[in-house]
């Protein structure tokens, strides 16, 4: 299994992506077809990897400009459930971080819950540097 970037998507393709997202978020609303449509559109990019021709793990990458350069946020970090303890998560991760640095991103960002405990110590060990900022959100 190896990392890839997902330029499109077949119907099974959005069914493995919303199962992720359901097994991530089980309290939210699943994202519309459109939706995730529209992020493949975007200026986002999707790192998926497959096993059988399943996608088995998937994060996205954001990409802003400010002031002072291109900014990353990498989002929804997930592997199945049935795929976990594998080194999937630190591979999506590798591969996140130098599709940034292809992008010529100067910053990088990503969020992550204080419990997920062994996630963050695989941020951290990618280089990622906690920090100490408030952050705010505002849902619109």
């Amino acid at each position: 299994m190896q990392t890839e970037l997902l330029k499109s998507f077949s119907k099974e393709h959005l069914e493995d992506l919303l199962e992720l997202y359901r097994q991530m978020a089980p309290e939210r609303t699943l994202p519309s077809e459109s939706k995730v449509k529209g992020l493949l559109e975007s200026d986002s990019d999707i790192v998926v990897i497959r096993d059988n021709g399943r996608i088995v793990a998937m994060t996205t990458i954001g990409y802003f400009t400010t002031i002072s350069g291109l900014y990353g946020e990498i989002t929804h970090v997930v592997v199945d459930q049935a795929h976990r303890g594998k080194g999937l998560g630190k591979a999506m991760t590798s591969a996140a971080i130098e599709q940034a640095k292809k992008r010529g991103v100067t910053k990088l960002h990503l969020e992550s819950d204080p419990e997920r405990i062994i996630a963050n110590v695989m941020y951290e060990k990618a280089g990622f540097k906690k920090l100490n900022k408030n952050f705010y959100r505002l849902t619109l």
